[in-house]
């Protein structure tokens, strides 16, 4: 149960992050449609960190796909 807890804070913290980071440096959103698209990123990267998602591919090169937590994801389940 610990390792469970300790892996789920691990995925909300990695979620938060990112969208502190988006959040943070937004230059060149400058229109009403910019910003609210930017306001849609933001939504589903909170939506993903509530579900605790680890099966979203973040990440990708020649040996595979990664998860926000840079773990391998398996495109074919």
């Amino acid at each position: 149960m610990y390792k469970k807890m300790k892996r789920v804070l691990k995925l909300k913290d990695a979620y938060l992050q990112l969208i502190q980071d988006i959040s943070f440096d937004y230059d060149g959103y400058n229109t009403v449609d910019d910003l609210k698209s930017l306001i849609r990123e933001l939504n589903e990267y909170a939506h993903l960190g509530l579900i605790e998602d680890d099966k979203t591919v973040f990440y990708k090169d020649r040996k595979g796909t990664y998860n926000i937590l840079f773990e391998g994801v398996n495109n074919n389940e």
